[in-house]
């Protein structure tokens, strides 16, 4: 028995989905600094996968490994903000 392959994705709205929140992470890096970047990195993979999962009902797992690791990234980066925070400057 062969299974039926589900849904497949248009290739150019493919590459939007994964390439799409790394661009936004660049150009927001860019204009605003790496602490807006990477919210907006965290948004854009959020939608990125809510779209293929409404369009093809499974989540490629490259994009939630990403997210898992970017939210651990987003912990770390949260820590050493609060810590110099706190370090006198003299």
């Amino acid at each position: 028995m062969q299974a039926t392959p589900g849904p497949q994705l248009n290739p150019l709205l493919k590459l939007v989905l994964d390439l799409g929140p790394l661009v936004l992470f660049f150009l927001a890096n860019s204009r605003y600094g790496i602490f807006a970047a990477t919210g907006t990195f965290m948004a854009a993979v959020v939608a990125a996968l809510a779209v293929s999962y409404v369009m093809t009902r499974h989540l490629p797992i490259m994009p939630v490994v990403t997210a898992i690791h970017q939210g651990q990234a987003d912990d770390h980066l949260c820590a050493v903000r609060r810590r110099a925070a706190r370090r006198p400057l003299f």
